[in-house]
């Protein structure tokens, strides 16, 4: 291996544009679309550049500058140079192009592009053409050659430049082109064409080596990232190395198509072709193909702020498109129609999403054509909430977090949940049919609920607030509102109870307001044995007699079974009813011969 002091040089049409170095972001699996741009469908778009917010290419036929400030979906042309600009590159807060037709020529501007001032090179008594530029180990570095003889550039700034090398490749009688060149860990790297596909790196631009390269195609052009170099050959061959100096090959892309330009960004290795061929890879090894779009010839790349853009013939511009990505959380704050949906923007993608927030349905992988919560606009990552309305209780749904920007909606992962259950609602009314031992309890479902109640009734004790874990009656599942009756048995005769309507489904049981009444009483004996006891005057004003017992217990009971009344008797005698309301009673007389029970009204 010899080393030795080289040129650069640039051919003409397939000149591959070298690009800046940029530090990726890590892998994404998003969806990415290309989108067109022509400004100009006359326009001949070879290099481009980028830095400070700003995307720049120049019409190689007219020396029209294009610049774009919104991720390339725009593009002005403000002002123009007199030469042939080929390629572009960004550094210490200026602009370089070179010249691919005036000689030894570059022009710069410190201002974004609103003006641009030319600059001759220093000479060096050869007529070259000006190639390939990038920025990198804090300089600018450029080549020219004329076939066989060529030099090395540098500058700072932009502005001031000084001849690292002028001679010829001492290894190749033929001359030598360099095609691209990049820099990466402290080395430039240069590929061009020469006696074998030629492959030089250096680390201080002035020194540079010759390496083995293990194929011996034209060299396209060359990046660094993800701590490796790759090179790319016209035929779409590809080689790699860890270092720069030791090289291995890699692959084959497509040894029909010519590839004219590589660049790394956000992880990925994208490099350009005839045909609108746009191809990527994380690794240099397994390349994919995304779909450009366009059969026109893509001649140059770059990354910036997040994307990539490539040029090519016919005005043609293509961004770079990345939909956002979104994860979904369980949802919270469940309630029967309403809910609170849960997502998070781990990346914007480019541009911001005109759009997030959750959508819903009850099937399965929902989209935003079916039921959604849009919260608008997204400018920042993050988790977020969105409000889900008009659900249907005991329903279950299925949700995705989305987000959606010019490349597409992405979505999170799908969640589910099933929305509370209403709890039906029921009325108690009095209990009817009263005997001693049973009773018809009364309620009104004045509302379902959802679902359907499973069981719907009457329960009661003897000691309040009954529930269904006491004595009941079920009719068993409701499906209609209404009044409903229920049969009470097996009770105990003269004897208060507490009564509920109530009503089940799987919300819950639900209660009616309690009501009390008491059983009949039990005589004991045959009504004829108590024939003789009478209550006189009935109905009654005032005093209220019984006549026919010697002896025995009186109670007086209303309506409701509560006991109003109560006294001893001996004889006939009088019980003061006088402060009783008007209306009908139950009066309970108790003997030594048995019990009898007789009806009263109260005037």
């Amino acid at each position: 291996m010899k080393t030795f002091t080289f040129k650069r040089m640039q051919s003409l049409k397939y000149l591959l544009m070298s690009f800046l170095f940029f530090i990726g972001y890590g892998l994404k699996a998003q969806t990415i679309i290309w989108t067109t741009k022509i400004p100009d469908a006359s326009a001949l778009f070879y290099g481009i550049g980028y830095g400070n917010n700003y995307f720049i290419t120049f019409d190689y036929n007219t020396g029209k500058m294009y610049r774009s400030t919104d991720n390339g979906h725009t593009w002005n042309t403000t002002t123009s140079v007199s030469g042939m600009p080929g390629f572009i590159a960004y550094g210490n807060n200026t602009f370089v192009a070179t010249d691919n037709n005036q000689r030894e020529y570059v022009y710069y501007s410190t201002n974004n592009g609103d003006t641009w001032t030319g600059n001759s090179l220093p000479t060096t008594g050869i007529s070259m053409s000006t190639g390939a530029i990038i920025y990198g180990g804090g300089k600018f570095v450029t080549c020219s050659s004329n076939g066989s003889t060529g030099s090395i550039f540098t500058s700072t700034d932009g502005i001031s430049w000084s001849t690292v090398f002028s001679g010829s490749d001492p290894e190749s009688s033929s001359g030598l082109v360099i095609n691209g060149i990049c820099y990466g860990s402290g080395m430039y790297v240069a590929v061009g064409t020469g006696l074998h596909g030629r492959v030089f790196t250096s680390t201080n631009t002035t020194t540079w080596t010759s390496r083995s390269n293990p194929i011996s195609s034209t060299m396209a052009g060359v990046a660094y990232g993800n701590n490796i170099f790759v090179a790319l050959s016209n035929a779409g061959e590809v080689i790699k190395s860890t270092d720069g100096i030791t090289w291995s090959s890699s692959s084959v892309y497509n040894a029909s198509t010519y590839m004219n330009s590589i660049a790394f960004g956000n992880g990925y290795f994208y490099a350009v072709g005839n045909g609108g061929t746009i191809i990527k890879s994380s690794d240099g090894v397994n390349w994919t193909t995304e779909a450009s779009g366009t059969t026109v010839d893509l001649y140059g790349i770059t990354y910036g702020n997040g994307i990539f853009i490539a040029t090519g013939d016919q005005g043609v511009i293509l961004v770079q498109e990345i939909a956002p990505t979104v994860t979904t959380q369980a949802v919270s704050s469940i309630a029967a129609t309403t809910a609170t949906g849960n997502g998070n923007i781990t990346d914007l993608g480019t541009s911001n999403p005109t759009a997030y927030g959750i959508c819903w349905n009850t099937t399965g992988t929902p989209t935003t054509a079916n039921s959604k919560a849009d919260n608008g606009a997204a400018s920042a990552t993050g988790a977020f909430t969105a409000s889900m309305t008009s659900l249907t209780a005991n329903t279950t749904y299925y949700v995705r977090a989305f987000a959606t920007n010019t490349a597409g909606t992405s979505y999170g992962s799908e969640v589910s949940f099933t929305t509370s259950a209403i709890a039906p609602t029921v009325t108690t009314q009095a209990v009817s049919s009263i005997a001693a031992t049973t009773a018809t309890g009364n309620g009104n479902i004045t509302s379902l609920g959802v679902p359907n109640p499973t069981a719907y009734g009457v329960c009661w004790n003897t000691s309040g607030t009954p529930t269904t874990a006491d004595s009941k009656a079920d009719n068993g599942a409701a499906s209609a509102t209404g009044a409903f009756t229920a049969s009470m048995t097996s009770l105990t005769a003269n004897t208060t109870y507490h009564v509920r309507a109530f009503a089940t489904n799987t919300a819950g049981t639900s209660y009616g307001q309690e009501v009390n009444f008491t059983t009949s009483v039990a005589t004991g004996i045959d009504d004829a044995q108590l024939d003789g006891v009478t209550i006189y005057p009935n109905p009654v004003d005032d005093r209220l007699y019984i006549k026919g017992i010697d002896e025995g217990e009186i109670a007086v009971y209303d309506m409701g079974g509560s006991k109003v009344i109560s006294a001893i008797l001996a004889n006939t005698q009088a019980v003061d009813v006088s402060g009783l309301a008007k209306g009908v009673y139950t009066v309970r007389i108790t003997t030594p011969n048995g019990k009898v029970e007789k009806k009263l009204v109260k005037k």
